[in-house]
């Protein structure tokens, strides 16, 4: 599965490709599949950074699940504002990727309605082209990741592209997936994160929500 698909990764940091071979020895996957992983780096590219388990993470999972899918990680710097992201959008755009994922984000309010505006305006273009682009909404709940409460991310609050909130699965004997729930670990002990939630403070409720919520905002 994935022939003929080509996976986006968003980042800011970069990573090792041994680490990806030393995956891909421990899961028992053929080596050759590393041929499949490549970098594209913009605006310079990112170093190195602690972000590079996300990156990881996210190459694992296309490698598991899209074994014949073309995995790109497009790496910038990183700065709160749309800029970043705005490049890296763009860059993956035009490059003919089909999917999009991205784990980073920064939060409504450390920036402004048009700000969040022309990173929406890009993946509106990404969805009228076909392209799937999924967001992550972060791993603080209801509070952004700069602690702020009733906050939400950006460009997860995008209404053109897919909000994903962290979820905990339900295994049974053998591994058997049994289901999943929304990831609360505010009772863990010791408490750890929630999976993001909220309403947005720029952008209207999109009309594919009108079933689901009541607020006025997306």
């Amino acid at each position: 599965p994935g022939g003929g698909q080509k996976l986006g990764v968003l980042a800011f940091s970069s990573f090792r490709m041994s680490d990806v071979a030393d995956f891909l020895a421990l899961m028992s996957l053929p080596a050759s599949q590393i041929a499949n992983v490549s970098e594209v780096a913009v605006n310079g590219g990112a170093p190195l950074g602690t972000g590079q388990s996300d990156v990881l993470l996210a190459i694992e999972i296309g490698l598991i699940a899209a074994p014949g899918a073309e995995i790109v990680v497009y790496d910038a710097p990183f700065s709160t504002s749309s800029a970043s992201f705005q490049a890296l959008f763009n860059r993956m755009i035009n490059d003919g990727v089909t999917v999009i994922t991205n784990s980073w984000n920064y939060c409504e309010d450390q920036t402004t309605a048009a700000d969040a505006q022309s990173v929406d305006s890009i993946l509106a273009a990404a969805a009228a082209a076909g392209i799937t682009v999924l967001n992550a909404t972060g791993d603080d709940g209801g509070a952004c990741n700069d602690g702020s409460p009733n906050t939400i991310a950006v460009p997860a609050d995008s209404p053109n592209a897919t909000a994903v909130g962290g979820s905990s699965p339900d295994v049974g004997p053998a591994f058997t997936y049994l289901g999943e729930t929304w990831w609360d670990g505010s009772t863990h002990l010791p408490p750890d994160g929630q999976g993001g939630f909220g309403v947005s403070r720029f952008f209207a409720r999109p009309s594919y929500q009108n079933s689901l919520i009541g607020a006025a905002t997306r």
